[in-house]
C-alpha cells in the first residue's frame, strides 16, 4: 500500500484490524545486546530496543540473530533517530511492561519509513522520552506479584549494603505520597547510581514487582547483561520530562511505605473427538490451574484417558502463526513450503500434495476469568469458532484477509480435551519470543484441544443444560486477568492505569470488555486502503450504557471501529438502537476521555439485553467472592473428578 495512504496514529490506537493501514512516528531511545547461550554450547544474540511515540508512550522491541554483526545490520533501520513504523502489531507480554513487539517474528511485516532529521516532525520528537506513568498508590492496590512495570520516583534513601553481589537499596517516592523499595542488583546498575543522591529522580524501565505474604510490594531490577535469567531492565538517573520535573519539586522525605525491607532468611498420537455427551463445566482460569496434563498418571492407561470439559461463552482472541498448510496425499502430514517435502519424507514417503489445503492452528481462547493459551484446534472446529460454513471457506478467509479476520467473530461454547500433542511444541509466538532460541524457539506444549464448538450469542444460562460455573480456581502466581469482562459502564466500573484496565468491584484486570450501549450522535468516518481494498475507521463520540436505569448515571464514552467497506454498516450506531460491543478500553490521561476500540459489535433485542444483564450479575457475584488459589498446577484429570462445586452441562445437539 502506498505510504501516503497510511493514516498517522499512535501506539495506543493500533489494533490487529487497523495496523496495516496505520503508521506511527517513533523516536529511537536506546538498545541493549546480549549474547545468549544454547543448550549445545553455542550462542546467539538478542537485542532489546526502546522507542517512544509522539504521545510519550513507550514501546519495547526484540530482535534476534546468530551473531552481533548480523543483529546490528538487521537493527540498523530501527536505530534511526526518528522514523515512521508501519505494520506494527504491539501486544502485551508478561516479560515486558506496556507494549511489546517481536520484530524477528516470522509473521512480522513491520517496516521503517525514514524521516529526515530536519523534518518538523523529527524536530518535535528529539526531546521526547518515554517517562514512566506509574502510580505507587495504584501498585499498592492492584499488584498481584510478578508484574513488569515502568516506574519513576524521587530518591528518598539510597543504601549500598555489603553483599557478595553488588546491590543497592533504592527508596523512591512519587506524587501519591507512597514510597517503594527497589532492589538494584549487579555491577552495571549499581555503578549507574554513582551520580544519584537523595533528591534525584530515577526511572527504572521494566521493573519486576514482587508481592510478599505480608502484602509488602517491592521491585527488583538488574541490567540485561548481568542478569543470569536474561530478564531485561534499564535504569535512568534524572531523565527529562514534565513528570520528572514534578517529582523533583517534592520534598525528599520519607513517604507512606508500601514495602517492608528485605532481610536474610534464618532458615537453612491421534487427535481427540467428542461424543458431545454431558460433561463437567470449567472456565479459562480453572483450565490454567489444572492444565498439567502430563501428570495425569504414571501408567499408560491414565495417559490414554480422555479429559473433556465444556467452556461457556468463550472468544477466539488470537491465532499463533499461519494455520493453513498443504497436507501430503500419501501420509496426510504437513508439507514444508520451503523443501516441498512432507514430515515422513525421510522415512521414504513419496510426497504428493493433496488437492485441498487444511487448517491446524494454535489459538488463544478467553472468557471473563482469563485467557487459555496455546490450544490446538482443527479446521472444522476453527470454522465453528469463526462462524464460517466449513474448512474450505475458512482457508479462503484466512488467505484473503489474514488470520486476524478469524478472531472476535462472536461468543461460542466449546468442548475441550487433553491433546495428543502434549510435549510436542508447535511453533513460536510473540509471548514466548523472549525465551526463544535464535532459530525462533518452540512454544510451550499445547495443553488442550478444541473438540467441538458452537455459537452461543444470546443464550441463557440454565442449571441443567448450560450451567454457570460455581467456583473459579486460579494459580496464586498468575495475574488475576478477566480477559473478556462484561461491564455496565466502562467509565464507572473500570480504572485505567499503566498496569492495565482494572475492574474495581471484582479486583481483576480486563483485556477486553463487553457492554450494551447506544449512540446519540452521527458517526465520523475516515477512509483508508489496505491491500487496495477500501476500509473505514468509524467513530462515535457520544455512546452511553443501555442498562443504566437513571439517565443521570450515564456517562459518554467514544468508540472506534476499523472495518471493511463492505461491512461498515455493522458499526454505524446512528439509529440509536442498542448494541452489544466488545472492545479494548483506552483512557486519555490528559483529558480523561474513554474510548472503546471495537473488535466486534452486534444489534441486540430487549430480551437478549436481559439475558446479558443476568449473565453480568452472575459474573460479578462470582468475582466478588474471589477465586480459590492454589500454588501449583494440578493434573488435568482433576477437572473431571466429582466435587460439590463442579457442575455438568447437558448433551449437545449439533446442527
Amino acid at each position: 500500500m502506498a505510504q501516503n495512504n497510511l493514516i498517522e496514529t499512535t501506539l495506543e490506537r493500533l489494533t490487529k484490524q487497523n495496523h496495516a493501514s496505520m503508521k506511527v512516528l517513533l523516536r529511537y531511545v536506546y538498545c541493549e545486546i546480549k549474547q545468549m547461550p544454547t543448550a549445545r554450547g553455542g550462542s546467539w544474540c538478542k537485542m532489546i530496543m526502546r522507542f517512544v511515540d509522539k504521545d510519550g508512550k513507550g514501546l519495547y522491541a526484540e530482535l534476534r540473530a546468530s551473531d552481533a554483526n548480523t543483529l546490528r545490520k538487521v537493527a540498523e533501520p530501527w536505530s534511526k533517530d526518528v522514523f515512521y513504523a508501519t505494520h506494527l502489531k504491539p501486544v502485551s507480554n508478561k516479560f515486558f511492561a506496556g507494549l511489546y513487539v517481536d520484530l524477528s517474528d516470522r509473521a512480522s511485516r513491520a517496516k521503517v519509513i525514514p524521516v529526515a532529521s530536519s523534518h518538523p516532525s523529527a524536530m518535535e520528537m528529539k526531546t521526547l522520552f518515554p517517562v514512566a506513568r506509574s502510580d505507587f498508590s495504584v501498585l499498592a492496590t492492584q499488584c498481584q506479584g510478578r508484574e513488569r512495570v515502568d516506574v519513576i520516583g524521587l530518591v528518598t534513601e539510597l543504601e549500598m549494603p555489603n553483599t557478595s553481589k553488588p546491590k543497592a537499596n533504592l527508596w523512591l517516592k512519587d506524587t501519591s505520597g507512597k514510597e517503594m523499595l527497589v532492589n538494584i542488583w549487579g555491577d552495571r546498575f549499581v555503578k549507574s547510581l554513582a551520580d544519584a543522591h537523595k533528591g534525584s529522580v530515577v526511572q527504572i524501565d521494566n521493573l519486576s514487582l514482587l508481592k510478599k505474604e505480608n502484602d509488602s510490594i517491592e521491585g527488583a531490577a538488574e541490567h540485561f547483561i548481568d542478569n543470569d535469567k536474561h530478564g531485561f531492565s534499564m535504569l535512568h538517573v534524572d531523565p527529562k520530562g514534565d513528570r520528572a520535573q514534578e517529582l523533583r519539586d517534592l520534598e525528599p522525605t520519607q513517604g507512606d511505605r508500601i514495602s517492608v525491607p528485605w532481610c536474610p532468611s534464618l532458615s537453612g498420537g491421534g487427535r481427540l473427538t467428542s461424543d458431545l455427551g454431558p460433561c463437567y463445566v470449567a472456565c479459562a482460569a480453572t483450565m490454567n490451574a489444572f492444565g498439567s496434563a502430563m501428570e495425569q498418571g504414571s501408567t499408560q492407561d491414565c495417559l490414554r484417558e480422555k479429559v473433556e470439559v465444556a467452556l461457556h461463552n468463550v472468544w477466539l482472541v488470537d491465532i499463533v502463526g499461519d494455520p493453513v498448510y498443504t497436507p501430503c496425499k500419501v501420509c496426510s502430514t504437513k508439507i514444508d513450503p520451503g523443501t516441498s517435502k512432507c514430515k515422513r519424507a525421510t522415512d521414504g514417503c513419496q510426497t504428493e500434495p493433496a488437492d485441498a489445503q487444511r487448517v491446524l492452528a494454535t489459538v488463544h481462547l478467553a472468557d471473563w476469568t482469563g485467557q487459555l493459551s496455546n490450544v490446538l484446534v482443527g479446521g472444522p472446529e476453527l470454522a465453528a469458532l469463526a462462524r464460517v460454513r466449513d474448512e474450505e471457506k475458512l482457508v479462503q478467509l484466512i488467505q484473503s484477509k489474514g488470520s486476524e479476520a478469524v478472531c472476535f467473530r462472536g461468543p461460542c461454547d466449546a468442548r475441550l480435551g487433553t491433546s495428543h500433542r502434549l510435549g510436542q511444541a508447535r511453533g513460536g509466538s510473540a509471548q514466548q519470543a523472549s525465551q526463544a532460541s535464535v532459530a525462533g524457539g518452540l512454544a510451550p506444549p499445547t495443553q488442550f484441544q478444541v473438540l467441538a464448538a458452537r455459537a452461543c450469542f444470546g443464550e441463557e444460562y440454565d442449571e441443567d443444560r448450560r450451567p454457570m460455573v460455581k467456583k473459579v480456581t486460579r494459580l496464586a502466581t498468575e495475574k488475576r486477568d478477566g480477559a473478556v469482562l462484561p461491564v455496565q459502564c466502562p467509565i464507572a466500573d473500570l480504572m485505567c492505569s499503566d498496569m492495565g484496565t482494572f475492574f474495581k468491584l471484582g479486583g481483576v484486570f480486563a483485556n477486553y470488555v463487553t457492554v450494551a450501549a447506544f449512540a446519540e450522535d452521527e458517526p465520523t468516518v475516515e477512509e483508508v486502503f489496505k491491500d487496495e481494498e477500501k476500509h473505514l475507521l468509524t467513530k462515535h463520540a457520544e455512546v452511553y450504557s443501555y442498562t443504566l436505569e437513571r439517565v443521570g448515571d450515564r456517562k459518554a464514552f467514544g468508540i472506534e471501529a476499523f472495518c471493511q467497506f463492505t461491512n461498515c454498516f455493522l458499526f454505524n450506531m446512528a439509529d440509536g438502537q442498542p448494541r452489544l460491543i466488545l472492545g479494548r478500553v483506552i483512557k486519555n490521561a490528559a483529558t480523561n476521555e474513554v474510548v472503546l476500540q471495537v473488535e466486534w459489535m452486534s444489534k441486540v433485542t430487549p430480551e437478549q439485553i436481559r439475558t446479558f444483564s443476568k449473565e453480568r450479575e452472575m459474573v460479578w457475584n462470582l468475582l466478588q467472592g474471589g477465586p480459590a488459589l492454589q500454588s501449583n498446577k494440578r493434573p488435568a484429570s482433576s477437572l473431571v473428578q466429582e466435587t460439590p462445586s463442579k457442575v455438568k452441562c447437558g448433551a449437545w445437539e449439533m446442527d
